[in-house]
């Protein structure tokens, strides 16, 4: 395929280039070409330019130009770039194959100090100190390899045939006989048959050494893996980000902004009033003291951390923590009980290193289109894990969350909350009754969680006092830098939010919203961020008003603690048997703006109710009705799988329809 062929000084364009060319246009990119030929036809001495350059958002690549080349009828293209390309050398990694753990042991024992830590400074000290230690003997016990992967060598007798089949083209370049012809597309077909025999044995090869589901999960990560880069970047003001400082420093500007999208929701009196209660509790409450860790505590963590996860900004980890000595087990231990009793999360541990990933289908040259993923210290995740122990202690001996949230906890799942709602919508099928339920979508609620806030709800569940004063020194003063390959940008503030990637950012979250009213008839479903209201009744109108209040009293709620919830991605989804014409008269709005109802297709009445042996006995035994708490149905219950394979026509809508399923009951990853 070419865009332009030129020959006795005329031009003309063909049609797969009138496609391109039209492409162009319409995706916004340039085409460049030489303004000489590329190729000329020995036999005739027609002229053609094949060689093009497709391009975006790279102004600094600005001529192509055709160069001479005896004994070729394709002549090279050369490219011009105006500035000085970056070049960066290939990462490194720690070859931990070929560490000498005893020297790493002796070094870090020898030169770790344990001493008291008496103070927030001695405490970021003594972290400091050991961080030190510990990269030091890094440094001299465990060597380095480059990460770069050579390709895979062929075979000898693969070899040969290539060398034979560019032997052939060479003859057919540059005598043109059909013979010459002939050869070397015989010769091409050969290594084309060959390579894919050779490559068709490298994967049986690979399948045979599959021998559980461990090594079934790596080979499929391996394929889908893609490897990415970071393009030119529109920054705010309409310049080209270009070089790789450039793009972390917009990424990290649009990551700040991020957690500030809501700030604008803060009422001023009620600021106020969080602010001043907060700071008389945390000056004249007393509560018991946090419970101190233990080596055993600290070594069973570290045992159950994956050797090979990110490392934070300090380079070190899970495996080196693995191998630490006994000393440093000691220290750790005596590093961890002083932050406890002293209510302070270390300063170091603070800083998170982002790393960017573009958002699938979405244009990667916006930096708004890219999914931010935090590494933090894995010292600092253990010291979260202490942490969130203590706190799920207290919420599981007080029972302080709410039923209805199903996201982050043990024996919860997006199963149990679908389960939930398909029986409630079936039921109203069996009615004859109109079942509505409203999909609300959060937009970045944990980047923007109000930490204040946060704190404040915190003491209203009569938490205590040291978890508080520990919780805010942990939120509080928290920055990050993004680092596109080597380049790191400058240091930003968070201002709001829970730490991306840490582990009490989940939990912290659930308390945040632990507290969402209850409004009503209409039931509430949370999965983490997600809620949806749903509610049944035998008139449309009915339906109507209890849900618009319903929605009216969330949308309070979440301005008032700064939760944004995205009008146009929220959806109000109507079920029923009967007819839906007066569906539009009675639609629900969301800030002024009206909520079409989005009905599903037509359910059939004779299989909307599921077997009497399975309704019943799942109703009497985990009921799900409208007064039930929304218990969960325990994953190992026989009956779980038998209430899945009835035909019921609202669980087929739930699973089967993306467009209209329930964001509360829809599980998501969290780094």
């Amino acid at each position: 395929m070419f865009l332009r062929c030129s020959g006795e000084n005329k031009s003309r364009r063909n049609t797969a280039g009138t496609h391109l060319y039209n492409h162009s246009l319409q995706q916004d990119y340039t085409i460049l070409a030489p303004s000489t030929p590329t190729r000329v036809d020995p036999r005739n001495g027609a002229s053609s330019t094949l060689d093009i350059a497709l391009l975006r958002d790279i102004p600094y690549l600005v001529s192509a130009d055709t160069l001479d080349c005896v004994g070729s009828d394709h002549n090279p293209v050369l490219l011009t770039i105006r500035g000085c390309p970056e070049v960066t050398s290939p990462p490194f990694r720690l070859n931990y194959g070929k560490a000498d753990w005893p020297r790493f042991q002796s070094e870090v024992h020898h030169d770790l100090r344990i001493s008291r830590f008496e103070s927030p400074q001695a405490i970021d000290e003594g972290v400091k100190h050991l961080t030190d230690v510990i990269q030091q003997a890094i440094i001299s016990s465990i060597p380095q390899a480059r990460t770069t992967r050579k390709p895979a060598t062929l075979p000898p007798h693969l070899l040969a045939l290539k060398r034979h089949k560019n032997a052939a083209k060479r003859r057919w370049v540059k005598y043109r006989r059909t013979t010459d012809r002939t050869a070397f597309n015989y010769a091409k077909s050969l290594l084309q048959t060959e390579l894919g025999v050779w490559r068709d044995q490298r994967w049986a090869s690979t399948l045979t050494k599959v021998s559980n589901h461990t090594d079934v999960w790596k080979l499929s990560k391996a394929l889908k893996q893609e490897p990415h880069s970071v393009p030119p970047l529109h920054t705010p003001d309409g310049q080209i980000a270009q070089t790789d400082s450039e793009k972390a420093e917009t990424l990290s500007c649009h990551f700040e902004n991020a957690h500030r999208q809501t700030e604008h929701l803060a009422e001023r009196a009620h600021t106020r009033a969080v602010v001043a209660h907060l700071e008389r509790y945390l000056a004249t409450s007393n509560g018991p003291a946090i419970r101190p860790t233990t080596p055993a505590e600290i070594k069973t963590i570290i045992r159950q951390r994956h050797p090979r996860k990110a490392s934070g900004a300090d380079g070190i980890q899970n495996i080196i923590l693995k191998h630490l000595p006994v000393k440093a087990l000691a220290f750790i231990t005596t590093l961890f009980n002083a932050c406890l009793a002293l209510q302070h999360f270390p300063s170091p541990w603070k800083t998170a290193n982002i790393l960017a990933f573009p958002k699938p289908g979405k244009d990667p040259a916006y930096p708004q289109h890219y999914r931010p993923i935090s590494l933090l210290s894995v010292l600092s995740k253990i010291l979260e894990r202490i942490i969130h122990a203590r706190i799920v202690d207290f919420l599981t001996e007080h029972q302080l969350l709410n039923p209805q949230q199903f996201g982050f906890r043990t024996g919860h799942a997006t199963t149990h909350q679908i389960l939930r709602l398909t029986e409630y919508i079936t039921e109203s099928f069996n009615l004859n009754q109109y079942a509505g339920a409203i999909l609300l979508d959060a937009t970045a609620a944990f980047d923007t969680v109000w930490t204040n806030g946060l704190l404040y709800k915190l003491t209203m569940l009569n938490f205590p006092t040291g978890i508080v004063r520990l919780l805010k020194s942990y939120l509080e003063q928290r920055t990050f830098h993004v680092s596109v390959h080597a380049a790191r940008s400058s240091t930003k503030n968070v201002a709001n939010g829970t730490p991306q990637g840490s582990i009490l950012g989940p939990v912290l979250f659930l308390l945040y919203v632990n507290d969402i009213p209850k409004i009503g008839r209409p039931l509430i479903a949370q999965y983490a961020d997600d809620t949806a209201a749903f509610f049944r009744a035998s008139y449309l109108p009915t339906l109507t008003r209890h849900l618009q209040r319903t929605l009216d009293e969330l949308l309070t709620y979440f301005h008032r603690w700064r939760i944004k919830i995205n009008p146009l991605k929220t959806e109000a989804v109507l079920f029923t048997h009967r007819s839906t014409r007066a569906a539009p008269q009675h639609r629900l709005y969301i800030e002024h703006q009206p909520l079409e109802w989005q009905i599903p297709g037509t359910f059939s009445r004779n299989n909307s109710r599921p077997p009497p042996d399975v309704f019943p006995a799942h109703r009497q035994n985990y009921p799900l009705s409208p007064g039930s708490n929304g218990s969960p149905i325990p994953a190992h219950h026989s009956r779980q799988q038998n209430l899945h394979s009835y035909k019921s026509p609202a669980s087929k809508r739930i699973h089967t329809t993306n467009s209209h399923v329930c964001r509360a009951c829809v599980d998501r990853p969290h780094k």
